[in-house]
């Protein structure tokens, strides 16, 4: 998911690592909000959306949909894969001050990281709302199936699914599928913090390795609570490797660099280089495995790589990345809403209006409802943590008098 918090540490931690490297995480997350933009303003094009729908490859007749499916040019527009990156991303980010902090507050770290998710989602549920009432939609089948999956108007459980996550989202902003995972996470994070400090002293690729394992077993026994939640423990133990990661990366050159960064994109896009050669189920499963090692990949060269911090700390990224969290809740209503005013066979011009549009969308959400609602996430963790003690206190039984 994109930026639900700040990465850098706060005050007071100890064997912080350099700001610049965490500034580069949100480049990163900047980007992948953009490819996540780029997926849905591509699915309205039908031929583009059948793949996601249907288990076979793109007609080989329309070289340009084939190269757009089949090869690297995928990850332009793989916003599955890039959800992936922000789920390593959350558990390495979450993980990271705990880890640093001998005095860090889960009194008031929950309110606030509640608040911090739930007042953008209220606000992002009501813009979708009300986009959906100012232009009207029509499911027929000429708009391909990813639009003929888009609501008219969810129902009152539907909205409910988004308000409060938990349960799942009402596909009227569907990338909501993945802050459910998100805030489960938030959740469970005390438990993702005991088991990498049970796992410390393993070799990192043992931990990883088993996560992979269980991501694994979640795509076949179609777990999606499986599927996701070991993605965050990957970026927590990450986390907790991280200056001895970055000791190990010194001596990388970049020409290693380079090599990883080639390998991580075949990992990223293995399902869709997978449909070229294959239609078998079971061989498919595993590009979501290899798509979570490639993400991971994208991380850790991110973290550990100077050449590419310098290029993701640029103004420019740096902007997408305060804003990503916002993009990312606001854009989907917007692609919608176009490709029904445009109609069948706008493709280049509904992504030449939906990206700028969306990030004018985002930067004002992000002005006008993120940043407020982070500064009053930040007051409400402060202000339950202090009652909650103050309550602990009071209601603190004292010792008797001792009997001289």
């Amino acid at each position: 998911m994109p930026r639900t918090d700040p990465t850098t540490p706060p005050p007071g931690t100890t064997g912080s690592a350099p700001v610049s490297r965490l500034r580069a995480l949100d480049g990163l997350r900047g980007v992948a909000a953009v490819v996540v933009l780029l997926h849905h303003a591509f699915l309205t094009v039908p031929v583009l959306a059948r793949p996601y729908y249907v288990t076979e490859a793109a007609d080989r007749d329309s070289p340009l949909v084939w190269a757009l499916i089949h090869t690297p040019l995928h990850l332009a527009w793989a916003g599955t894969e890039a959800v992936y990156i922000f789920f390593v991303l959350s558990g390495l980010v979450l993980a990271l001050p705990v880890l640093r902090s001998a005095s860090f507050s889960w009194l008031e770290y929950f309110p606030r990281r509640a608040a911090r998710l739930y007042l953008p989602v209220a606000a992002a549920v009501l813009w979708g709302l009300l986009l959906v009432w100012l232009v009207p939609r029509d499911n027929t089948a000429s708009r391909g199936l990813w639009m003929r999956a888009r609501p008219n108007l969810p129902s009152w459980s539907g909205v409910g699914h988004d308000l409060t996550l938990l349960g799942g989202e009402s596909h009227l902003i569907s990338p909501f599928w993945s802050l459910q995972w998100e805030l489960w996470f938030s959740l469970l994070l005390p438990l993702y913090v005991l088991g990498v400090v049970l796992v410390r002293r393993l070799p990192l690729w043992v931990p990883v390795a088993g996560l992979v394992a269980m991501v694994t077993a979640g795509v076949f026994f179609n777990s999606k609570a499986l599927v996701h939640l070991p993605m965050f423990a990957i970026g927590a133990v990450i986390a907790s490797r991280l200056p001895e990661l970055t000791q190990r990366a010194a001596s990388i050159r970049p020409r290693g660099w380079a090599v990883a960064g080639v390998g991580a994109t075949v990992l990223v896009t293995a399902h869709w280089w997978l449909l070229a050669l294959t239609t078998n189920i079971t061989v498919l499963r595993f590009g979501t495995p290899l798509a979570l090692l490639g993400a991971t990949g994208y991380v850790l060269t991110v973290a550990l790589c100077p050449q590419v911090q310098r290029w993701l700390e640029t103004t420019p990224i740096q902007w997408l990345g305060m804003i990503s969290f916002s993009l990312y809740l606001v854009h989907e209503p917007i692609v919608v809403a176009l490709a029904f005013l445009l109609g069948p066979g706008s493709g280049p011009l509904l992504v030449a209006l939906a990206v700028p549009i969306s990030l004018l969308a985002g930067w004002l959400f992000y002005r006008v409802i993120e940043l407020p609602a982070h500064h009053a996430s930040r007051r409400f963790g402060r202000w339950v943590a202090q009652n909650l003690r103050s309550a602990s206190t009071f209601h603190r039984p004292t010792q008797p008098d001792a009997v001289p």
